[in-house]
């Protein structure tokens, strides 16, 4: 299970969000998504935006995987749901050791998510 925290301060934005992930390669060519459902989560369509930065980070990563979402904890003025997607897709880099050139949240606080 991997620990994802980002806490980050860009230009006088706020960006906090943490979760637990596990993300396994499969044989399959195709992505198994499962996000706990947490009713104190209180972003409208949460999962579909996480689903979208897995969905985004499959198309990079051109193999297939299993990932699992649990814990999810966020601050409510400093997460966003394009927070969790960016977070997402950056813990999916780590867990599977796959980089992305150009993802980064810059200096402005303008999330860099490549073509």
């Amino acid at each position: 299970m991997y620990k994802y925290n980002l806490v980050k301060l860009a230009n006088g934005i706020g960006f906090r969000v943490s979760f637990d992930m596990k993300a396994v390669l499969n044989d399959k060519k195709i992505v198994n998504i499962e996000i706990e459902k947490n009713e104190n989560l209180i972003l409208e369509n949460s999962d579909l935006f996480l689903q979208t930065g897995i969905y985004y980070f499959f198309e990079k990563f051109k193999k297939g995987f299993d990932v699992e979402i649990n814990n999810i904890r966020l601050m409510p003025v400093d997460t966003t749901n394009m927070l969790l997607m960016y977070a997402v897709i950056e813990s999916l880099t780590v867990a599977l050791d796959f980089k992305i050139e150009g993802l980064c949240i810059t200096e402005k606080g303008l999330f860099s998510i490549p073509k």
